[in-house]
């Protein structure tokens, strides 16, 4: 998608109020044109001595035109900064977000920076791999720089309609005047235009450089934020601070190397008129004794010349920003990862006002229960290092604990992601009672699916926020979730109970609070009987034995959640209690299923390691 057809797809996405910003800049522009016409006839009726009633016929004119000027140009941005401005920042956010949600979950996100000198294809999930993973400040500022830089190619082009209305205005008018005049004024102007165009290419390579030290130090900011413990844990906060004083001296020095530059083509920019006026004077003094450039003539030139040198700054830096433009569409599509170039303008609805639409839940229906999960020669690979699983298959009835287990490295929450979709496979068939399952990522969702990670993600909001993330409070019995989930000691201890305010990633929980809320987030979801199959990945990362072994009492107990029939379960552990209870036990090694069967089987067969007592 190329920067005119984006922007015609933003400008019909809210076209009755882009019309009238349109319109009321319009009015502004042509408002100037006006008042240099006004301000001649002023100061040559003036030297004619008129009479007092054409005079205030002129200032009454003027008025009217300085009225439509302030209406035209307030109206503009009141329209365009506080209404459709927040519309399609809203829009293409919204766009983007969805786009990204759309892909597997537990692939980072791509940088537009290519290693081993690899171009990025949006269509291969796999090519997209090997390229550098982007941090979350860097795609935070990619997102907020690039939709700005398109917002202002969009503001650009107002330029460009309103001020070439006014030059042509203008250039009429001082052509009858003085053709010699007006060339000599605005052909100097025109070089130091360029001069300032050709510096804002250098201007913008500083900026690009400025804008990925910030990126760099901010995503920094935020992986230390995440990394708290381990950072104590290791005395490391010296070498940590030392780095990120690295990262802020070149963040300050590509920031200083930008703005100096800057200020220093603005300065020249602004400088515009009173260079045009020196010009005017120097050139018009000959034809002024004579009699050929009246006062008048003087006001109308010194009049044109600011909207005249915009209309030219404003095409050449229009060239350039339409080259910014379709470079910061490439990266806003390289960061949503979609086929289609279009998905970052399709058109979606946005909530900028009153209440925020209610979640839709989606009721169980008859081929959302499970029987039976069949998955056949799945296998994915790491680009980067070749490893994950290969050609695994397991078999999943219903009622039934099954449970991955094996040493570090595994594979085993490979192969949990690579099932749920969060990796795409390379190859296999997944199969849901006995119907193939075309993409994983979709299909296994509530009430379908439910998944507790290893390490679960919780955000800076209340403890019911984090369990519900965005369904109805009335609609979900969460305190059956919370008592299955053995957190409601937790909660009785907390002075503000589910209102609590667990702090940036869940920093004011425990580990194990933090991952008995993600397993109550998973049990809320699904409906009154949860859903059809549980998916755990490690939960004795986190929880004591004495914890972990009455939440897998409760889950199996039909008094606590009102089953009438035991949950289907996967499960990624090495704890001995949970490996006892399990109907199926699948023993991974470097990445492929090494044995299988219950406890007994395979502790004959010295394929499972006990744990020490104690």
């Amino acid at each position: 998608m190329n920067p005119i057809q984006l922007w015609w797809r933003m400008a019909s996405f809210r076209p009755g109020i882009y019309a009238i910003q349109t319109s009321l800049y319009i009015c502004y522009t042509l408002s100037l044109a006006f008042s240099g016409l006004i301000l001649r006839a002023f100061f040559d009726r003036l030297a004619d001595e008129p009479g007092a009633l054409l005079l205030v016929a002129i200032i009454s004119l003027q008025l009217g035109n300085t009225i439509l000027a302030m209406v035209g140009l307030g109206g503009a941005n009141a329209i365009g900064f506080y209404i459709y401005r927040h519309s399609i920042q809203a829009w293409l956010f919204g766009n983007i977000f969805a786009s990204i949600l759309k892909q597997p979950g537990a692939q980072p996100l791509p940088s537009d920076k290519p290693i081993n000198d690899k171009p990025i294809n949006n269509s291969s999930s796999n090519d997209r791999a090997t390229n550098e993973a982007m941090s979350v400040g860097v795609a935070l500022n990619t997102m907020r720089d690039d939709i700005g830089i398109v917002r202002y190619f969009d503001v650009e082009l107002h330029d460009l309609l309103g001020f070439g209305l006014t030059a042509i205005i203008a250039f009429i008018a001082m052509f009858q005047v003085s053709i010699p005049i007006t060339l000599g004024v605005f052909t100097p102007l025109i070089v130091i235009i360029y001069i300032s165009n050709h510096l804002s290419e250098r201007i913008e390579r500083y900026r690009v450089a400025s804008r990925e030290a910030a990126g760099r130090a901010t995503g920094a900011i935020g992986e230390i934020f995440g990394a708290v413990q381990s950072i104590q844990v290791n005395n490391a906060e010296e070498r940590v601070l030392n780095h990120f004083r690295h990262l802020n001296e070149a963040r300050r020095q590509a920031s200083v190397r930008d703005q100096l530059l800057t200020r220093l083509v603005d300065a020249l920019s602004e400088n515009m008129v009173v260079i045009g006026t020196a010009l005017v004077l120097i050139l018009s003094a000959q034809a002024v004794q004579a009699g050929r450039f009246t006062v008048g003539d003087f006001a109308l030139f010194v009049a044109y010349i600011w909207p005249v040198t915009a209309l030219f700054r404003n095409i050449g830096g229009l060239i350039a920003l339409y080259q910014q433009t379709g470079v910061s569409i490439r990266r806003l599509q390289t960061l949503m990862q979609s086929p289609k170039p279009t998905d970052l303008a399709v058109r979606a609805p946005i909530y900028l006002t009153g209440p925020l639409p209610q979640r839709p839940t989606t009721p169980k229906r008859a081929d959302t229960r499970l029987e039976r999960l069949d998955v056949q020669n799945l296998s994915y690979q790491y680009p980067l290092n070749g490893q994950g699983i290969h050609g695994v298959n397991l078999q999943i009835k219903r009622g039934t604990l099954t449970v991955i287990t094996g040493r570090i490295g595994s594979g085993k929450t490979t192969l949990l992601r690579s099932l749920l979709g969060l990796l795409p496979k390379d190859s296999g068939e997944i199969r849901w009672n006995g119907k193939p399952v075309a993409d994983p990522a979709t299909f296994f969702v509530p009430p379908r699916s439910a998944y507790t990670p290893q390490t679960p993600q919780l955000f800076s909001e209340t403890l019911r926020s984090n369990i519900l993330l965005g369904l109805s409070d009335a609609g979900s019995d969460i305190s059956s979730a919370i008592k299955q989930a053995i957190l409601e000691p937790d909660v009785k201890a907390m002075d503000d109970g589910l209102d609590t305010l667990i702090g940036p990633r869940g920093m004011r929980l425990s580990g194990g609070q933090a991952q008995r809320t993600a397993a109550a987030r998973m049990f809320v979801r699904g409906g009154p009987q949860g859903a059809e199959l549980l998916v755990f990945d490690d939960l004795s990362s986190a929880l004591d034995i004495e914890t972990e072994r009455l939440l897998w009492e409760r889950l199996f107990s039909s008094v606590i959640d009102k089953r009438q029939e035991r949950p289907t379960c996967l499960a990624v552990s090495h704890r001995q209690s949970v490996l006892k209870q399990a109907d199926h036990i699948i023993v991974l090694k470097e990445g492929q299923v090494e044995d299988e069967g219950k406890w007994d089987e395979l502790l004959e067969r010295n394929r499972i390691t006990v744990e020490p007592k104690g």
